[in-house]
């Protein structure tokens, strides 16, 4: 199933921003957690570079996560625009979790994608994750 964001209209009251929040969720059964997709965006400034946002983002996480772990870090490019990829883990009330977070950078806005899942589950969602990031297209509209 192919997903399009926006497929409605509203209006945005002045000096508000659009941070339009997409999620996704796996089949679960209650008590469990669901693992899950979740597509953000953020306005940059001209001058702000993808490095220095996706910097940013991981101080919140050590900052708030005590137990926060970077597993793996790597640039790329996605759908020809600049992006990061970074792979960590951490606890929460619902246990060990593991993520995925795919950061794009186009026309001033961060594009972040994290799929997150128990750590024993992860393998398992992996496919599903990477799926939604090799077909994730960044509108001309945009």
């Amino acid at each position: 199933m192919k997903l399009k964001h926006n497929e409605f209209s509203t209006v945005i009251p002045d000096a508000w921003e659009d941070r339009t929040m997409i999620t996704m969720v796996a089949p679960f059964r209650a008590g469990q957690f669901a693992s899950n997709v979740v597509i953000t965006r953020h306005f940059v400034g001209a001058g702000e570079s993808l490095e220095d946002f996706v910097e940013q983002q991981l101080q919140i996480m050590r900052e708030s996560l005590p137990t926060f772990e970077l597993l793996d870090s790597r640039d790329n490019t996605l759908g020809g625009f600049p992006s990061s990829q970074q792979l960590h883990r951490f606890q929460t009330e619902n246990g060990f979790l593991q993520q995925v977070q795919t950061f794009v950078l186009a026309n001033q806005v961060v594009y972040v994608i994290t799929g997150t899942a128990p750590v024993n589950d992860f393998g398992q969602y992996i496919s599903a994750f990477r799926e939604i990031v090799e077909n994730f297209e960044i509108s001309e509209e945009s």
